[in-house]
């Protein structure tokens, strides 16, 4: 920590020791965050956040690299053993610049059931939407990813 303050890297190393290994980095990073949880009824709830962190980046002598990030989720309960979940994230890293870090759109749809015991039923649909324009992203195939996963979950 004594080492540690502005205009260093904070992910990512971009220089090297005298044997090639990397230097570990140094510098800072804040987050700055807001949620909110809304529980209308005993089955529904919804809850949500924002936040934007600003962290030292190699490329920036000056100025703090500003990423931010909008999380939804929106869970129903109907009975002891169903739950239904969807939750979306809007994320982009580095919002001065729009070719370097990931802009991405991701999603899913989560049903549960849960069977009396040990059994649990779990089917869930992945969507994630790459939006920058790197050209590692404009190569990607197939952009919007579909994932789907099917779990049985069994405790004894």
């Amino acid at each position: 920590m004594g080492q540690g303050g502005r205009t260093q890297c904070y992910e990512v190393s971009t220089e090297n020791d005298e044997n090639g290994e990397p230097i570990p980095c140094s510098g800072m990073k804040w987050t700055w965050a807001a949620t909110a949880r809304v529980d209308p009824t005993r089955t529904l709830s919804a809850s949500g956040q924002a936040d934007v962190d600003m962290l030292d980046e190699a490329r920036y002598d000056t100025k703090f690299r500003y990423d931010t990030s909008v999380w939804a989720t929106l869970m129903y309960k109907p009975g002891p053993h169903l739950r239904f979940r969807s939750r979306g994230r809007w994320l982009f890293e580095d919002v001065a610049d729009n070719h370097y870090l990931e802009q991405s759109l991701w999603g899913y749809l989560d049903f549960t059931y849960i069977m009396p015991r040990q059994y649990r039923l779990r089917l869930r649909y992945d969507l994630y939407y790459r939006l920058d324009k790197r050209s590692s992203t404009l190569d990607r195939q197939p952009n919007p990813e579909h994932w789907l996963w099917l779990e049985l979950e069994a405790k004894f």
